[in-house]
């Protein structure tokens, strides 16, 4: 049997709440997406400090980043890799 060649009146793929759930799913994964890709670039950034040797600013970005989220483990453990090439080892802990 043939598929038809216009669409179906009751087709559950083509009603338009589907196409409108479909693109309300598809923004909804974008700006997931940008919201990550947001969150990552304060690492990248002392990530990329620390490799080039620039201690200080890899401070001051990481203690920067951690005064509005003091419970970030992520950027807490950066904060105490800087410490540790900074010979502050107390404090690194």
């Amino acid at each position: 049997m043939p598929l038809p060649l216009t669409p179906v009146a009751n087709n559950p793929f083509t009603s338009p709440w589907r196409t409108q759930i479909l693109r309300l799913a598809c923004a909804a994964l974008l700006l997931c997406a940008a919201s990550v890709h947001a969150q990552e670039a304060p690492y990248q950034d002392v990530n990329r400090l620390l490799q080039a040797g620039d201690l200080q600013q890899a401070h001051k970005v990481a203690t920067d980043y951690l005064a509005d989220k003091p419970r970030d483990p992520q950027m807490r453990f950066l904060l105490g890799v800087i410490q540790t090439q900074q010979g502050q080892d107390d404090t690194a802990l």
